[in-house]
């Protein structure tokens, strides 16, 4: 019997893919796949794809796994999504979770371009679990965090600015919008 137990796997939190990502437009406009990408015929000794990442064993490995044989591989950490625009990069391997800064850098994926995916698993120690009940306390606490956020899942932060004479006044005029009916957690600080 093994002394760890998986608590949770947590499916839903810490998702993470760890892909190639292009622009939007240029060369890349209509290039939508791996196998779109390596028929493009720019890509030579001479003027290799040039991808900026932090992941400088698992980029080259994948490329080549794939066929690819022009490519380089610059070292970078941080803002990578900014190395395509600035013209530094064709391209970026890095870590993705929402998107939503690639989609602000207009970037995006192409099918194939996935290298990994990762998610986070809560393993303990059985033994910890039964005898410390400092462990079990904040194993609860981290499954409660998990289940919140499962929770609120669907609903949104909403911060926007009002003028009033009074907390009071801008929180009874918000709560009279029938739009905002069923608002929960209203919460009005003064600037």
């Amino acid at each position: 019997m093994s002394d760890f137990l998986i608590v949770a796997i947590v499916y839903f939190y810490c998702v993470a893919f760890l892909s190639y990502r292009f622009p939007n437009t240029g060369s890349f406009e209509n290039i939508n796949s791996l196998r779109e990408l390596a028929q493009m015929p720019q890509w030579t000794s001479e003027k290799p794809l040039r991808v900026a990442t932090g992941f400088n064993h698992l980029g080259p490995k994948f490329m080549k796994d794939n066929g690819f044989k022009h490519v380089t591989f610059s070292t970078a950490d941080g803002a990578l999504e900014a190395a395509p625009a600035m013209g530094i990069a064709d391209a970026i391997l890095d870590l993705v979770s929402s998107g939503t800064t690639l989609k602000e850098n207009n970037l995006k994926e192409i099918e194939g371009g996935v290298v990994l995916e990762s998610q986070a698993v809560l393993v303990a120690r059985r033994k910890s679990l039964i005898q410390r009940e400092d462990v079990r306390g904040i194993t609860k606490e981290i499954l409660e965090r998990f289940e919140a956020h499962l929770r609120a899942v669907g609903q949104f932060t909403v911060t926007a600015n009002m003028r009033g004479s009074s907390t009071e006044e801008v929180a009874a005029r918000v709560l009279s919008q029938p739009s905002l009916s069923g608002l929960q957690g209203l919460v009005l600080l003064p600037i």
